[in-house]
């Protein structure tokens, strides 16, 4: 299936989707020079279906897209839905949400062909996922479909291990050669504060970390799914709820009135005689009313395209590759998170991760804010007025901030000054990897940076308010700062 890039964003109510046979391998992408027309066809929604079939809850919130709201569409699996910009940052992968975030957005395309059942080595068949468990909360997994697709629909309260509470909903359903996951997970701290009653801090294996009441865990689904729960967790549900509403597949009507537009794409590279597996996920971004081929083409060749590159050629160059291990070889990714998708601006976070074998590969961060006003980068020097030592700035502060979270954080590792100190120093490098956000500037620092790899990464989010002075607001990101005060 070719590529098919939608170039302008005053067609994002009409867009021509053609059939396709599968997922897209890669290839080099160029913007095409017209866009394309939605056939206008309806969408069975959920509830909605044949009576022979279970249907799914309705939600309990109007489903009313407005301004705020992003259209995703899918090129590989060929479907779409709308999400709301406003409290939701978009992922292409659960292991690269961000911990701070108050809804994550999980969109996961895969290919059928290269995905395997248990570590066996057998291929997935649809029938088979569509009716395991998946760590699904029993009474909310359901079965339905949308346009004549079968769908799995289900809840996650917890993953793993009793400890390790999480608050997920999760749509699957297998399109064009390809298995789709949709998840939508919250902040669980949030909704744990607020609902406390649901939850025993007293379990022995799990140290101060709070663990489910099960004998009130049915109570709290219902709650939930009746729309009688606390503010976060509703939102939560009821977030998920109007997506999947929207959701549709292979036809879509025109009944969307959302202004910016999310072109997902997948690339998928193997072979089996090294053996080596690469992935990359990215975004294709459309406004109206803005020219976004600069940042588009940022994004695939001067990231995507070289990242791929330089995976091939470190494998090529590799001298002895019959001793990769045969069940796992190499497996380099890209993913991202979309944190800001405002009308004048993009803050896009890569997670690159060159996997080579060994106990654990390297993961390295490629941040993009891109201006739409100017058509250009926004670096971080950009945000500061001349005179402001920014460096020393960001520096006192993400050591203070780092050293308060190892201190009262999860983590159990005592803090490292030095390692601290060293990886908090006001270079440019230090800090190269610096998101712009509405709440602030969002420093990312890699495993090993400030922390043993263990530890993981860490982010600092710096509020505007601590150097609101010294901001440049006539400068090239001034306007951001304008819209995070409204």
């Amino acid at each position: 299936m070719g590529k098919r890039i939608l170039t302008n964003a005053a067609a994002l109510l009409a867009v021509l989707i053609v059939a396709a046979s599968g997922c897209a391998g890669y290839s080099n992408i160029e913007p095409a020079d017209t866009p394309a027309q939605i056939p206008e066809t309806e969408n069975k929604a959920r509830g909605q279906e044949a009576e022979t079939e279970p249907s799914s809850p309705e939600g309990s919130a109007a489903a009313q897209e407005t301004s705020s709201d992003v259209m995703y569409f899918s090129d590989d699996a060929d479907f779409i839905f709308v999400y709301p910009l406003d409290r939701t940052i978009l992922s292409s992968s659960l292991y690269v949400t961000n911990p701070y975030a108050k809804l994550n957005l999980v969109v996961q395309v895969q290919k059928i062909e290269n995905l395997t059942a248990g570590g066996k080595g057998g291929k997935l068949q649809q029938e088979q996922c569509l009716q395991e468990n998946d760590q699904a909360y029993e009474p909310s997994l359901r079965t339905y479909e949308i346009d004549n697709i079968k769908i799995k629909e289900y809840m996650t309260l917890s993953r793993g291990n009793p400890c390790n509470i999480v608050f997920e909903r999760h749509t699957v359903f297998y399109n064009q050669g390809c298995r789709v996951e949709i998840i939508l997970s919250a902040d669980k701290d949030s909704i744990i504060s607020s609902m406390e009653e649901y939850f025993n801090y007293d379990n022995q294996d799990c140290g101060t970390n709070p663990v489910w009441d099960l004998e009130k865990q049915q109570d709290f689904y219902q709650n939930v799914v009746e729309g009688r729960a606390s503010g976060p967790a509703q939102e939560w549900n009821d977030s998920f709820d109007l997506i999947i509403d929207s959701l549709k597949i292979n036809d879509y009507g025109t009944d969307f009135s959302g202004n910016r537009l999310v072109v997902g794409h997948n690339i998928f590279k193997q072979d089996n005689q090294f053996p080596y597996q690469i992935t990359a996920a990215y975004p294709e971004l459309q406004t109206n009313g803005n020219n976004t081929k600069g940042l588009n083409d940022l994004i695939v060749k001067d990231n995507i395209d070289p990242m791929i590159s330089d995976f091939e050629d470190m494998i090529e160059q590799t001298e002895d590759m019959e001793t990769v291990n045969q069940s796992v070889g190499y497996m380099p990714s890209v993913d991202y998170s979309l944190f800001e998708y405002e009308d004048n601006f993009v803050s896009l976070l890569f997670y690159i991760y060159p996997y080579t074998g060994g106990a654990h590969g390297m993961q390295h961060f490629q941040a993009i804010n891109y201006s739409f006003n100017h058509n250009s980068i926004i670096d971080l020097e950009h945000i500061f007025m001349a005179d402001f030592n920014y460096l020393e700035f960001l520096s006192e502060y993400c050591f203070e901030d780092l050293k308060e979270k190892m201190q009262i954080g999860q983590q159990g590792l005592e803090p490292e000054i030095e390692w601290k100190k060293s990886g908090t120093a006001p270079t440019k490098e230090n800090f190269s990897q610096v998101l712009i956000t509405k709440e602030g500037p969002l420093v990312n620092f890699l495993p090993y940076q400030v922390t043993p790899y263990a530890a993981g990464d860490f982010t600092v989010t710096i509020p505007y308010r601590q150097f609101e002075s010294h901001v440049d607001k006539q400068g090239i990101a001034g306007k951001i700062f304008t819209l995070s005060r409204q």
